[in-house]
């Protein structure tokens, strides 16, 4: 029996997840999950002996849900202003870098963000997050960016010489590019947008008949033996991934204990 019940009656726990895909990630077909993402949290609520039920949800409810209780478990880049409403742990579901991708002969230059003020030939996903400087540049104005509704058309922007550069996070880019065979024909800048995000399971602090600190410890435990076990490494390679995806500056011998 899983410790941290209070309540031997208590429901199945509540996993809500994005209904969109988001490759490579995340992939929804015909109202199921699959992807990287999901199958280590259904790894980890089995390890940890819990009952669960996946709900697809739109980005927003799916947020909202997880705020006020009627979902338990979410995903959530970890940032404090969630403090509030979920519990973290310290184990992530992978790490995100953003980075500036250009075409290979370019000589785009880009130190700071200043360097971007004026220029109207930066692509980027509407409504992607990209860090707070360059968030707040796009606010004031001082960045005006190309905007598209689906990372695919910023590889097409880019190629075609539409923008001179995109914002994105680099994993998923090179994914993209690399279905497309396109990845020869770009080249990251070496310089972060942002600090490294961390992309995380959040327990809901109203999560009724379970501790969310302790259950956030249990599957941080969880997570970790996945990772150390080599787990969380073959779930990754089941989708032809690299542990690359799981964090970009990955290390077998720095990762691994």
């Amino acid at each position: 029996m899983f410790p941290v019940y209070s309540d031997t009656a208590v429901q199945p726990l509540k996993v809500g997840v994005i209904d969109v895909t988001f490759k490579p990630y995340h992939m929804v077909d015909d109202g199921h999950a699959s992807g990287p993402d999901i199958d280590v949290i259904r790894a980890v609520l089995k390890r940890i002996g819990v009952d669960f039920t996946v709900l697809l949800l739109p980005q927003k409810r799916a947020t909202e849900y997880l705020f006020n209780g009627r979902i338990d478990i979410g995903v959530l880049f970890k940032m404090p202003r969630y403090a509030p409403y979920v519990v973290f742990g310290e184990q992530p579901l992978h790490a995100s870098t953003y980075r500036l991708a250009v075409r290979r002969d370019s000589e785009f230059h880009f130190d700071s963000i200043e360097d971007l003020y004026g220029q109207g030939q930066i692509g980027v996903v509407y409504g992607n997050s990209i860090g707070q400087a360059f968030d707040s540049a796009v606010l004031s104005g001082d960045i005006i960016p190309v905007q598209v509704s689906e990372i695919k058309q910023l590889t097409d922007l880019l190629l075609l010489g539409r923008v001179q550069a995109v914002a994105a996070n680099q994993r998923i880019f090179y994914y993209y590019l690399s279905q497309s065979e396109q990845s020869d024909s770009v080249k990251f800048l070496p310089k972060p947008l942002s600090d490294k995000r961390f992309f995380h399971m959040a327990i809901s602090r109203r999560v009724k008949g379970i501790e969310s600190e302790v259950l956030a410890a249990e599957l941080d435990k969880a997570l970790s033996e996945m990772l150390n076990s080599g787990e969380l490494a073959k779930i990754y390679q089941s989708y032809g991934l690299s542990m690359h995806y799981y964090d970009p500056d990955w290390s077998s011998a720095s990762n691994q204990q």
